[in-house]
């Protein structure tokens, strides 16, 4: 599951009910600070349905997609697409 912005209400509300139910979730945002706490908070929802899990359960992965120009779109990481090929 690929959330865009956790920055809207939806979004981290959508993340957050679907880490209720114990689904795995990739958030991709711009803002590290944002991502990174509702991964914290989706990895100790998670917890309670995976208790032994041995990898995340949740990831962050800073993107803008706004700037498809500057960063490549296609694979939501922060790297020119230049040096990608």
């Amino acid at each position: 599951m690929f959330m865009v912005s956790v920055l809207s209400c939806t979004g981290k509300g959508l993340v957050l009910a679907l880490a209720e139910k114990g689904v795995f979730i990739t958030i991709v945002d711009f803002s590290e600070q944002n991502g990174a706490e509702t991964a914290s908070l989706v990895e100790k929802i998670n917890a309670k349905f995976h208790p032994n899990l041995q990898h995340p359960s949740v990831l962050f992965v800073k993107c803008d997609v706004t700037n498809s120009s500057k960063y490549c779109y296609r694979c939501c990481v922060s790297i020119p697409c230049s040096e990608l090929t």
